[in-house]
């Protein structure tokens, strides 16, 4: 190592009494030297440092100096030299918001340690009230917040925020003091970036002195529904923020569960009646779907399908776009599927003609006239209106075609299921005619209406079914021609007159109508029994 370390040495330990001024001085001195003596220039060059030296310098000056400051620290802590002198003996009163940064800060933090082993032997001194003189406790705890976030500061910026906070619950600062010092209730777009947001939450969580209480319950107190949904889905965009964002939206959305709120409430809540083409893409249309079928699955009575929520806010042509879109995308695609598959149900249902159908989805002329074809029978199937006779008679055509027997057909249109009457259902309107058909054309293959209708409802509900339907106009004759069907069984078995009166009479011209149709069928069958015993 050179010589010049030596002088170096000697200067360090002068720089402890050597004043700026005097060092300004100097160093105006040995410019003039330089600049008039042309017989001491070479001394000047030799002097110079190469890079290397001037680094090795600065290393060494520095050591020097951490050297001189330790010492001085030394005799301070022997002196027993207050924690509030000595922040302000190292200008830290003077370092800004950039003090975590500073080393002698955390020289500093050092010495309080050191300070509380030495001499408090009873309660320690906390770095925090001078750090709250210098810069307010609410400044403060912004600027230790924001330090926990850099890697370098966050172990010392974690301890004095939990001094910090032990202080708050001492003094019995409540949790509520805290959202109101920072100003969370004021609701900005980004509460939860808001380094306020973060203090009061871990204060809230480890540190509240009063009545328990949750993150959640605690925003709810201060917002409306909407406004704290809000919040929660702009935080949901933001990767720092996003996982507390999704957990306080999962509680929001169990608290809507158990109060009863209706996925299309909901649906308006999540922003999703907005308008996107991609609207199957966005995250919060999945978190709607779960709560839709958690809804069902606890509010069967006041179920919607999805597909009425999505038709209530937006146009088929839209919903139509929408599905394009999500089907070239495999993320999307399976959902798109599934969608337009409910929206054709929904359109077979209020009655919408195939062309309707082809018009919006079809691609090529041979898939219009698939699409049509397959839609047809779905629209037979499902619509809750009657369909036109046209369209009947083309998929009786279709079905005729197949060979399809009436009772499969009848199964095949779900008349075999349900409470409701079955003679009432615009899809009995069109199997009674393929039925008629089929009997028309096959007369010994096919099944009376009466045996296909036995087959799948016992008696006494079809009895019921039929007395319903002769008080209807639209649907008297035929439950009057399905009920000599019953007499004649009726009769077979045995049954009293004042039976058949009982479940099948409306009012008195029916009673006696319905009596002489079944004393017909009784005598018919007294005659087969009499011819057999002759």
């Amino acid at each position: 190592m050179r010589p010049f370390f030596l002088v170096l040495f000697g200067v360090a330990v002068l720089l402890q009494s050597t004043n700026a001024a005097s060092l300004v001085k100097t160093s105006h001195i040995t410019r003039n030297v330089h600049f008039h003596s042309e017989a001491k220039l070479s001394i000047v060059r030799r002097l110079r440092f190469t890079p290397e030296e001037e680094e090795e310098r600065g290393f060494v000056v520095s050591k020097l100096q951490n050297f001189v400051n330790n010492q001085q620290l030394a005799r301070w802590l022997k002196n027993g030299k207050s924690t509030d002198d000595v922040f302000t003996k190292l200008k830290l009163n003077k370092a800004g918001s950039t003090i975590f940064e500073n080393p002698k800060f955390v020289a500093w933090i050092k010495y309080v340690d050191d300070f509380n082993s030495k001499h408090n032997k009873g309660e320690a001194i906390s770095a925090i009230p001078t750090l709250s003189k210098q810069y307010g406790d609410d400044v403060l705890a912004t600027m230790l917040q924001k330090a926990r976030q850099v890697e370098t500061t966050k172990a010392t910026a974690t301890r004095l925020q939990t001094e910090q906070m032990k202080i708050w619950r001492s003094e019995g600062i409540s949790s509520d003091a805290v959202f109101a010092t920072f100003k969370l209730d004021e609701g900005v777009a980004n509460l939860l970036m808001n380094p306020g947001f973060n203090i009061w939450a871990r204060y809230l969580t480890e540190f509240n002195p009063g009545k328990k209480t949750t993150i959640f319950k605690t925003l709810e107190a201060h917002f409306s529904e909407n406004t704290l949904s809000q919040l929660l889905i702009a935080a949901q965009k933001n990767p720092s923020t996003e996982k507390l964002a999704t957990s306080l939206q999962n509680v929001q959305l169990q608290g809507f569960l158990e109060r009863g709120e209706t996925p299309n409430a909901v649906f308006k809540l999540l922003q999703l009646d907005k308008g996107a083409d991609n609207l199957f893409a966005n995250p919060l249309f999945t978190t709607w779907r779960k709560y839709a079928t958690d809804f069902q699955k606890t509010k069967s009575d006041g179920a919607v399908p999805v597909i009425d929520t999505l038709t209530a806010h937006y146009t088929d042509i839209s919903l139509v776009k929408m599905i394009t879109t999500a089907k070239a995308t495999e993320g999307t695609k399976n959902m798109a599927t599934y969608v337009e598959k409910s929206l054709v149900g929904k359109w077979a249902k209020d009655g919408k003609e195939p062309e309707y159908v082809s018009k919006l989805l079809w691609t090529s002329a041979t898939d219009k006239k698939n699409l049509e074809a397959a839609y047809l029978e779905q629209l037979l199937i499902q619509s809750t209106v009657k369909v036109s006779s046209k369209f009947q008679l083309e998929q009786i055509s279709v079905w005729m075609g197949k060979k399809e027997t009436p009772d499969a057909v009848f199964k095949l249109m779900g008349l075999n299921k349900g409470t409701e009457n079955v003679f009432k259902r615009p899809q009995f309107d069109t199997w009674l005619k393929f039925a008629l058909t089929s009997k028309k054309q096959n007369p010994e293959a096919s099944k009376s209406v009466f045996s296909t209708l036995s087959a799948h409802y016992d008696d006494l509900p079809l009895a019921k079914m039929i007395k319903t339907a002769k008080e209807d106009a639209n649907t008297k004759k035929i439950a009057e021609h399905v009920e000599r069907g019953l007499l004649v069984k009726w009769a077979g078995d045995g049954k009293a007159p004042a039976y058949v009166l009982n479940k099948l009479a409306t009012d008195k011209q029916d009673k006696e109508r319905v009596l002489s149709l079944f004393m017909k069928e009784i005598r018919k069958v007294e005659d087969k029994i009499t011819r057999a015993e002759s």
